[in-house]
């Protein structure tokens, strides 16, 4: 989405006021963006716990 905000300022002229991360369909001021788009490295791990902590389920480690 900040690639899109980049390719706004380059255009000859750019708009004033625009939306970003949400596609606004009251002002029609949404930037469009490459959801396609990609700057992570391969071997990047994403992930989601969920847990209390109490339980054990949380450990203390590395974020990486």
């Amino acid at each position: 989405m900040v690639k899109s905000v980049f390719e706004q300022l380059s255009v000859e002229s750019p708009k004033q006021h625009f939306t970003i991360s949400i596609r606004d369909d009251v002002t029609r001021l949404s930037l469009d963006w490459d959801s396609d788009f990609n700057t992570e490295s391969s071997d990047v791990i994403r992930a989601v716990f969920y847990g209390l902590g109490s339980d054990r389920n949380v450990k203390n480690q590395p974020f990486r």
